[in-house]
């Protein structure tokens, strides 16, 4: 993700958000997680 403008601090414990991340910060990850899966599933 810190390729696409996102930072995950631990790897392994997975996706998380705190509640400082705004409702657009939130967002932002979906997407980002959204395009990341559609290019993993298109090989």
């Amino acid at each position: 993700m810190a390729n696409r403008g996102i930072w995950d601090a631990v790897v392994s414990a997975g996706p998380q958000v705190s509640c400082a991340h705004t409702a657009q910060d939130i967002d932002l990850y979906l997407q980002r997680a959204g395009e990341f899966l559609d290019e993993v599933i298109a090989g």
